[in-house]
């Protein structure tokens, strides 16, 4: 699933159900997603399996642009909807990229006009792509795919961030290096085959799950999991590309003997302080570590636990 706030208070939900194999649009009528009367929407149904591998971003209006995996059609996709539920039936929905078994572990944003960027992973040559759309819904068959970097597997997690230029800023797990990785595209399309490209954390086998957000500088924020150690570490780089190797990383949560940092999600405070989601294998249980300084430094974040109540 993927999520941002319509008009900043509701949320809408992309997700995939399993039961129907298709992509569903939730889109809440209040803050808290309560009184079980949400519009839940259909939002791309075929007979054979689509939807997963989702990011969601919302355009200026309030409707949902999804990328996302067909399964069946080996194919990257995109659906842009003409109103905040995706209601109607009449959606527009385009293949972005089906040259190979492409579109696992997609992350999107949008550019200032509108534009899809995803970043994704094409499983057939182990390698990272960026396609930059030319208009908002994908159409044309006429788009910017570039290949970024090779040596990537399945579930590598990329995830997106556009700088102040526009330019994408990607996060993977780089399986070559079994290192978290850094890639600085120094234009909108990643052209050129000349991005900067940076290992910001290779301490054994580092960098899955990784989700990235920028801070107020354009430096990357990143929150992963780390395989030797169990443990949910934060890397706050010091510079835009995260060069030098001098950035801050700081363990946020180690699990104290529990295996903890999969399935991360993160999202900056006003302030600047890192809020991650993520999952407790031993426990079982959904957890949110709530930063009180940028770096996560000082071994005294806010640690709860949010949902005990299943796996």
């Amino acid at each position: 699933s993927s999520m941002a706030l319509v008009g900043e208070v509701n949320p809408g939900i992309g997700y995939f159900a399993f039961i129907g194999r298709a992509l569903r649009l939730a889109h809440a009528n209040d803050p808290n997603c309560s009184g079980d009367d949400e519009s839940i929407e259909i939002v791309h149904d075929t007979s054979g399996i689509v939807g997963t591998h989702l990011s969601l971003a919302l355009d200026t209006a309030g409707n949902p642009v999804m990328s996302y995996h067909n399964f069946t059609a080996s194919a990257l996709m995109l659906a842009h909807c003409n109103d905040p539920d995706c209601s109607g039936g009449d959606e527009s929905i385009s293949t972005v990229d089906n040259s190979g078994d492409v579109g696992f572990d997609t992350a999107l944003a949008l550019d200032a006009a509108g534009n899809p960027v995803i970043s994704y992973l094409d499983t057939t040559n182990d390698a990272l792509k960026v396609a930059h759309c030319n208009d908002p819904n994908c159409t044309g068959d006429d788009e910017s795919i570039e290949f970024v970097a090779s040596n990537v597997e399945m579930h590598s997690r990329t995830s997106l961030a556009l700088d102040s230029a526009g330019n994408p800023v990607i996060s993977f797990f780089d399986t070559s290096n079994t290192s978290l990785t850094l890639i600085h595209c120094n234009d909108a399309n990643c052209s050129g085959g000349d991005e900067n490209i940076e290992i910001v954390d290779n301490a054994g086998l580092i960098g899955r799950f990784a989700r990235l957000a920028l801070d107020t500088s354009g430096n990357p924020v990143i929150a992963y999991y780390h395989n030797n150690q169990s443990a949910v570490p934060l890397a706050h780089c010091n510079d835009p590309d995260c060069a030098g190797g001098d950035e801050s990383i700081e363990v946020v949560d180690d699990g104290g003997g529990a295996i903890v940092g999969d399935y991360i999600s993160l999202a900056l405070a006003q302030n600047g302080n890192p809020v991650i989601s993520y999952h407790d294998l031993n426990n079982t249980q959904l957890k949110l570590a709530r930063c009180n300084d940028p770096d996560c430094s000082g071994g005294d974040e806010s640690i709860v636990v949010v949902d005990n109540s299943a796996d």
